[in-house]
């Protein structure tokens, strides 16, 4: 098995627990879609591809860690996940698209890669209790990278640890390294 393909699990609600084999390299589009009693999934080194909305409405998932391999981030893909609260993206993720993390109002803490060049609209909308992300590049690679429309409204006051320091969430030095 190499690809979990696009709804393979759509709607599955009492699927609770899910470890993808490694020989697996994508998972499709919708692959998880509403699986809303999935609560742990692993994802293993040598996935490249995660689909858009692969995880809209995993309700029960807490935490989430998407491996280096991973080069190919679909839009909305935790989209309206409730209960994610910690989620550490691999190096290999260039982009967060757009929606992707939208609606998940528990959401406290990300770990975003450096390589990352672009946060798509709306990426971190309503994540009211978004509290920490450390960004794992400097100060000046945080305001550099393009962040579009309304990419965090509706969040509370987060700050950013970046690799020389920390900003509020008007991009202001709190803290220098």
């Amino acid at each position: 098995m190499t690809a979990i393909g696009e709804e393979a699990f759509y709607g599955c609600t009492a699927l609770t627990s899910v470890t993808i084999p490694e020989s697996v390299t994508s998972i499709g589009a919708y692959a998880f879609f509403e699986c809303n009693s999935l609560a742990s999934i692993t994802i293993p080194n040598g996935v490249t591809s995660i689909g858009d909305w692969a995880f809209f409405g995993c309700d029960s998932i807490i935490s989430i860690t998407i491996p280096d391999s991973v080069t190919t981030f679909g839009h909305s893909m935790f989209f309206n996940s409730d209960l994610l609260k910690n989620v550490k993206l691999g190096k290999g993720v260039t982009s967060i698209g757009d929606n992707t993390f939208n609606a998940c109002c528990e959401l406290m803490e990300i770990i975003i890669p450096d390589g990352v060049t672009e946060i798509g609209e709306c990426a971190f909308a309503y994540c009211h209790e978004l509290a920490k992300i450390t960004y794992e590049g400097t100060i000046a690679e945080w305001k550099a990278l393009k962040k579009m429309n309304e990419w965090d409204i509706g969040t509370g006051d987060y700050v950013v640890h970046c690799s020389d320091g920390t900003l509020d969430k008007a991009g202001n030095i709190i803290q220098s390294a």
